[in-house]
């Protein structure tokens, strides 16, 4: 169940995220980013929350004999610095014109992805201690950075937003950041060796349990508020545009002029 409500965080995450980034790719510039700021910190916070409560609900759905607790001091500044950290790449990726500032994006928050996962790990404070094992480390970040450079590319760019099919290439970008995650997790679980651990240091402090219980009811909610809401806000404009579309020429022109004056 937790691996579950892990999946519906990612997929949940990487929809509300890439649509509010659709939207504000559409005014590219300084001025657009300035005007723009708080729906930007927003999608940053969004994939921040993301990628930790999805650690936390698969560190929870781990079958260990001793329970868990995360350091009070770390655990929430795990959360800020996934937070801060997303933000600048959000900035450069409503920036940037090309594909390729999606792909540098993707890759960056798929390494990102890699620590965070890395830091919830170390925030249990495992006795005796975890050993990693580098190959699978590295094999958790490859994989991330490949898949979220691709899901930066399918949801965003020009090409895909352009084809016919774009509602086809965005559900596929979510997807495949469901598969990578999950898959990356395990990995990245297995590289921790947390088989051989007995005990946690911090399970007086943050408990697994309850955190768990905040990742996989509370951050799912909230997510599914702001998918309701960028859902609303895209019927709007569809309709705004068709009714638009639907008047004669000089009602247009009136509409624009009056628009105009009102700013």
């Amino acid at each position: 169940m937790l691996l579950i409500l892990a999946s519906v965080v990612v997929a949940l995450m990487a929809h509300v995220g890439f649509g509010y980034l659709r939207r504000l790719r559409l005014s590219p510039g300084l001025q657009g980013l300035r005007s723009q700021w708080l729906p930007i910190a927003l999608v940053a916070a969004v994939l921040g929350t993301g990628l930790c409560a999805s650690m936390v609900l698969a560190l929870g759905a781990e079958a260990l004999k001793f329970p868990i607790g995360y350091a009070a001091m770390w655990a929430p500044l795990l959360w800020l610095a996934a937070c801060l950290a997303c933000l600048p790449v959000v900035v450069l990726v409503i920036a940037g014109a090309g594909s390729i500032w999606l792909w540098l994006g993707g890759a960056v928050v798929g390494a990102l992805a890699t620590l965070v996962q890395a830091g919830w790990v170390e925030a249990i404070g495992f006795r005796p201690g975890v050993l990693w094992n580098t190959e699978l480390q590295v094999l958790a970040a490859l994989v991330q950075v490949a898949a979220w450079s691709a899901a930066f590319w399918l949801a965003l760019s020009a090409f895909t937003a352009e084809d016919e099919r774009a509602l086809t290439w965005r559900g596929t970008a979510v997807l495949l950041l469901v598969l990578a995650t999950a898959g990356a997790q395990e990995v990245l679980i297995t590289a921790a060796g947390l088989s051989a651990q007995v005990g946690s240091v911090y399970a007086q402090q943050v408990s697994g349990a309850w955190l768990c219980v905040f990742a996989g009811s509370v951050v799912p909610v909230l997510f599914a508020f702001l998918a309701v809401g960028l859902a609303l806000q895209t019927t709007t404009r569809r309709r705004s545009r068709r009714q638009s579309a639907e008047l004669p020429g000089s009602a247009r022109k009136r509409r624009r002029r009056h628009r105009i004056r009102t700013l």
